[in-house]
């Protein structure tokens, strides 16, 4: 008994020595992430911020004078066409937009539309600009703040020319939107906002899909986010996060526009909207928010924001996306197809390096970024971080890959390859020790038996008569 134990303590050497290299290993592939390493949905918002810009609408009206307004009206005036726009910081509308390629922004298409209300507002606006502005000399000035609001005189005479105008049987107002891009910059950076004219190339009403196409007039390329395929990839209950531009943002921030804010939740259901569909999310959404991006968790924008529920006590509830389908289809109408371009590389690559500790290798890319697109949101934060952090101890040097090797190979591909080599040195540890115990033990015998003649106890000779004794 004793020497069929000691046989097998090679085995079990070889066996505990395999379990304990591969317990090492798998520790190092597996070793929990470090404090600063960020999850995904994290990673998936620091890539697509760049590409989420400040949609800003103003008003452009041309007023046409008709004959009776000159024949009421005796003072002098420029022109029989005047031309008006309402001021830079008093916007018709704001909303959120995301780049879809280097000059395209896609934004819902009720935040470049002008309701009834809105066009109102304008032509009022232009109205008292002429009488209040132009002929203030006859008709006074206006108040502060009163700009989009009916104004009323006391002398009966002007205040009858005035509202004819309002009511358009004297004037004549052709309201157009002026849409502007504004890129997201560096809170507290050296760069100010970049303003960028924009040209609405297509758009659907709020009823029938709400996106709208955008093309940006003569800017550097934008930094872009990336479109999902189809709402067939988005399943209920699945994170999301969106981002925008809301009005409580925009307010209180003492820096000016500065970047996109985050609201978060989960993915509701996939519902029936028309001809199309609609993404409904548990999240909270201010105004402004509209036309935002919606991230899954691998950073692509399933959807952009386009309205929300409200409850009897008309409390927001769920909001409501506009598919990724719906945006290709507004995108098809105009020809063009979403593209991410150089500058979404190499900021990709960037973090990437970052993330994995390699902030040495990040610097010459986030240099490259920041090269090309000055201001760049988070380029300048994250060089900053990987100047302090390059060649200290937690700077993981790039190793260069073997010319042969496939691109692409990351860390678990080369931890199987390890692990099986682990399994090929124990495998022969295991056989050299069998082996050694093989020769150390001699040649094979019989057991003595008690009978003297070789021959096992109880066994009787070939030639001995059955029953014999002696």
């Amino acid at each position: 008994m004793d020497h069929a134990l000691r046989h097998r303590h090679p085995r079990r050497r070889a066996a505990a020595l395999l379990a304990g290299l591969a317990a090492m290993l798998l520790a190092t592939l597996t070793s929990p992430a470090r404090a600063e390493d960020p999850t995904p949905m994290s990673k998936a918002l620091t890539l697509a911020t760049p590409g989420v810009v400040f949609v800003l609408v103003t008003a452009d009206v041309s007023l046409t004078l008709d004959r009776a307004f000159f024949e009421q009206v005796r003072e002098q005036v420029p022109g029989r066409r005047i031309d008006f726009s309402t001021p830079f910081t008093l916007p018709m509308s704001t909303g959120s937009g995301a780049a879809v390629a280097s000059d395209w922004v896609v934004t819902a298409g009720h935040v470049v539309q002008f309701d009834e209300e809105q066009e109102q507002q304008a032509r009022t606006y232009a109205a008292n600009r002429l009488f209040f502005g132009t002929l203030k000399a006859s008709f006074g000035e206006l108040s502060r703040g009163r700009s989009f609001t009916d104004q009323h005189l006391p002398d009966p005479a002007r205040n009858s020319v005035l509202e004819a105008c309002y009511d358009e049987d004297i004037c004549r107002f052709d309201v157009k939107a002026d849409v502007r891009v504004v890129t997201a910059v560096q809170v507290g950076g050296e760069s100010s906002p970049k303003v960028l004219s924009a040209r609405v190339q297509a758009s659907r009403p709020f009823d029938g899909g709400d996106v709208a196409a955008l093309q940006v007039i003569d800017a550097d390329p934008l930094a872009t986010v990336p479109l999902a395929t189809s709402a067939v990839e988005v399943q209920s209950g699945q994170d999301v996060a969106a981002l925008g531009f809301p009005g409580s943002h925009i307010a209180i921030s003492r820096n000016g526009l500065t970047q996109p804010s985050a609201s978060f939740g989960k993915v509701s259901s996939i519902l029936s909207d028309g001809s199309g569909q609609v993404i409904q999310v548990d999240m909270k959404i201010e105004s402004g928010m509209s036309g935002g991006a919606a991230l899954d968790e691998s950073g692509k924008v399933i959807g952009i924001i386009s309205y929300t529920g409200l409850d009897e006590n008309l409390n927001r509830t769920h909001a409501y996306l506009q598919t990724a389908d719906n945006i290709r289809s507004v995108l098809r109408e105009v020809g063009v197809q979403p593209l991410r371009g150089e500058l979404d590389d190499a900021f990709a690559k960037a973090m990437d390096y970052y993330w994995s500790g390699h902030y040495s290798a990040a610097l010459g890319l986030l240099r490259k970024v920041d090269d090309l697109q000055d201001g760049h949101p988070l380029a300048r934060k994250y060089l900053r971080q990987a100047q302090t952090k390059a060649g200290g101890s937690d700077d993981i040097p790039v190793s260069t890959p073997s010319p042969t090797a496939p691109e692409g190979l990351d860390a678990a591909f080369w931890g199987l390859v390890a692990l099986g080599i682990l399994v090929a040195i124990a495998l022969a540890l295991l056989a050299i020790g069998w082996r050694r115990r093989r020769a150390a033990s001699g040649p094979a015998y019989a057991p003595i038996s008690p009978n003297g003649d070789g021959r096992p106890e109880g066994e009787v000779p070939e030639n001995a008569q059955a029953g014999r004794t002696g």
